[in-house]
């Protein structure tokens, strides 16, 4: 295996357990509407542009005080320190790149120290979350731009980089890295790519890494 330089990862139900919009829900009290769009987008069955506008409207109205709230509902995946931290042991360069929210990616990246993080950011008004989301919206599409963009910033072949996901909107961004690694991957991803982990355990890249 080539020596890794650059290692991506997913933020909602690979990095933390859960998905920070149904969170957001629970707070709104439309946990069971936006539930049901995001399983249904990770499972490819509704593109994600459209659906992320469907859950963002769902949000109208929520004071922003809620994502702190959400956020402590959020924990980190079972061995996510252990592998951030083997991963700068070995001058590796780690990045979030999540079609989730920049809130929730921002306050990973702060408590694992991970180098880079892009995500998604919603529009507030007077403290208030007015339903809609920033252009450009990250996508599978610009999930794996984002891969390509750092790829290219950090001067790192395609062989030297390492990305895992567990939805749909991660296949392409897999596909784009050397090592495409499906964490406990819904069925769409299962059948395209052949590195998976079926445990929730992040320790398990460690092993695939051979760091």
């Amino acid at each position: 295996m080539n020596v890794i330089k650059l290692f991506v990862t997913d933020l909602d139900s690979t990095l933390i357990q859960g998905e920070g919009i149904d969170e957001l829900a629970r707070e709104n009290g439309k946990f069971d509407e936006v539930s049901v769009i995001t399983r249904d987008t990770m499972e490819g069955k509704l593109s994600f542009d459209e659906s992320l506008r469907r859950r963002c409207d769902l949000l109208r109205g929520l004071d922003v005080s809620a994502f702190e709230r959400a956020h402590a509902r959020l924990a980190l995946t079972l061995g996510a320190e252990e592998l951030i931290s083997a991963l700068h042991a070995h001058g590796i360069k780690t990045a979030i790149i999540s079609g989730g929210f920049g809130y929730f990616a921002r306050e990973a990246q702060k408590k694992l120290g991970i180098d880079y993080a892009y995500a998604n950011e919603l529009e507030i008004n007077e403290g208030h979350l007015t339903g809609r989301v920033f252009a450009p919206i990250i996508n599978g599409q610009k999930k794996a731009e984002l891969l390509l963009s750092l790829m290219n910033q950090l001067g790192v072949t395609r062989e030297q980089t390492a990305a895992i996901g567990d939805g749909s909107n991660d296949l392409l961004m897999l596909k784009a890295a050397g090592t495409g690694i499906a964490f406990c991957p819904k069925p769409v991803l299962a059948r395209e790519i052949p590195i998976q982990i079926k445990t929730p355990d992040l320790r398990e890249v460690i092993k695939i890494l051979r760091l």
